[in-house]
């Protein structure tokens, strides 16, 4: 099944670019996820890991190392957002450019279509593991504010394991396509620049008073909407200078990017605390820490756009189309594995876990994006303007 959609990607390429479709972007998507699967999937305080006697005979200076980049791997997550800010922005600028305004009807149709029926089939996993597997009916709660896509805010107080957990970023997502349009539609380009700094002012200022605050930041910051939107105000000013441009840079200069992009993510973590197990260290640690993610998420972006198609391998583009499913699942799949594997220890269980759990992801990412995906994706080609 993997190869025929690979294939049928592959087949159906040009057709879609007459439609907008850029398979950079989807390569955009798998690194986005690649990072965030990481994130969840390594180990980021080998003192408390469950099976952290693993990694005793690391120094302690390797395990700040292993725990940091595993933190740094999280700006996947914002990387997602910042793709999402440029897409929907490039989208809405060329439909208002031929049309003269912004169809909302048509925009609000086609995002509940590709992303409601997979999300609220996520929700329903999620109630069925809180109700008849972790015996947690009271986390219907946390279900129900994610339903009316404000679950993040109820998510920064709420602990629990179950996997569909990662779905608070999907509010933080909701509420940036609620006004986004709007903005579109009356703002002229150089009002819509305007209005992205503000959203990264917004964030800065949010950042700052929850960092002089000492607030948790893995949980209480992260899921902060005003503190994310950062990174769709970053999207928007790529959009808005990408327009009628397009780089051709050499593939060492993209190469060069991606680098540069991963290690302003480390630099993030490691110089700010930015995405650290603990309390924030300061304010002006948080607005540095959030800017170094934005500019590496920037860079990352800049490194694959108008790549040539040559340079991507069809399996990443392939991955990348079935992105949502792969972050939508993977947590169920790391929880079944790690059921299935709780008997074995060290680098055995690691290992095991980690192989596992990419694999079952991306079968049930694949078997979703074919039977439950595919059908709304094709009624939301009717509501396509530009």
């Amino acid at each position: 099944m993997i190869l025929a959609e690979l294939q049928e990607a592959e087949g159906t390429e040009h057709a879609q670019a007459e439609r907008f479709y850029r398979p950079e972007l989807d390569v955009v998507r798998f690194l986005a996820f690649t990072a965030v699967f990481l994130h969840h999937e390594l180990p980021r305080n080998l003192t408390q890991e469950p099976h952290g006697a693993a990694w005793d005979h690391l120094s302690s200076a390797a395990k700040v190392v292993f725990a940091g980049t595993a933190n740094a791997f999280g700006f996947g997550l914002p990387l997602f957002f910042t793709l999402s800010a440029y897409l929907i922005g490039t989208l809405l600028l060329r439909e208002k450019e031929q049309y003269g305004t912004v169809n909302l009807r048509a925009f609000y149709i086609r995002r509940m279509l590709r992303i409601w029926p997979l999300y609220f089939f996520g929700l329903a996993i999620g109630c069925t593991v809180a109700v008849f597997v972790d015996k947690r009916p009271h986390d219907l709660a946390l279900f129900a504010a994610f339903a009316l896509m404000v679950g993040n805010w109820l998510a920064i107080l709420w602990r629990t394991s179950n996997p569909m957990l990662p779905l608070w970023s999907i509010s933080v997502e909701e509420q940036f396509y609620l006004f986004c349009p709007l903005v579109i539609r009356r703002l002229s380009r150089r009002g819509l620049g305007v209005f992205s700094w503000l959203l990264i002012a917004l964030s800065d200022v949010t950042l700052y008073v929850l960092g002089q605050q000492h607030a948790d930041a893995d949980r209480t910051i992260w899921y902060n909407s005003f503190a994310q939107f950062q990174m769709f105000g970053v999207g928007l000013l790529l959009c808005l200078w990408m327009h009628q441009r397009k780089p051709t840079f050499p593939l060492w200069v993209r190469i060069l990017c991606l680098a540069a992009g991963f290690t302003c993510w480390l630099v993030a973590c490691f110089a700010f605390g930015a995405k650290e197990m603990a309390p924030a260290p300061s304010g002006v640690g948080m607005v540095a820490g959030y800017t170094m993610g934005a500019v590496g998420c920037l860079l990352i972006m800049l490194a694959l756009l108008h790549a040539e198609r040559k340079w991507l391998p069809g399996w990443m583009i392939w991955l990348g189309r079935i992105s949502f499913g792969l972050y939508v699942y993977h947590g169920l799949a790391l929880k079944f594995v790690l059921f299935s594997f709780s008997r074995t220890q060290g680098y055995e269980h690691f290992l095991l876990c980690f192989i596992s759990s990419a694999a079952v992801t991306v079968m049930m990412a694949a078997t979703s994006y074919r039977f439950l995906e595919t059908p709304f994706l094709r009624m939301k080609e009717r509501f396509e303007v530009a």
